[in-house]
């Protein structure tokens, strides 16, 4: 479980979760393996992508990844 001073507002994680996790910055370029990757995976994930009107935290990582 991620804890909510790693999470950005936007979706995704923030810096202090990136650095925390060991992780790089979204990749938006397309052409990008890791972009597809991320894509492919988290499209096929089930889940619903809004609860009570509002984007999940799915939804909201998709959107900044640009999927």
């Amino acid at each position: 479980m991620t804890l909510k001073k790693y999470q950005s507002a936007t979706g995704g994680l923030n810096n202090l979760g990136r650095a925390h996790f060991h992780l790089k910055r979204p990749s938006r370029d397309a052409a990008n393996p890791r972009h597809r990757s991320f894509c492919a995976r988290m499209s096929g994930m089930p889940g619903p992508m809004e609860r009570g009107g509002k984007k999940t935290r799915k939804k909201l990582a998709l959107d900044k990844w640009n999927c």
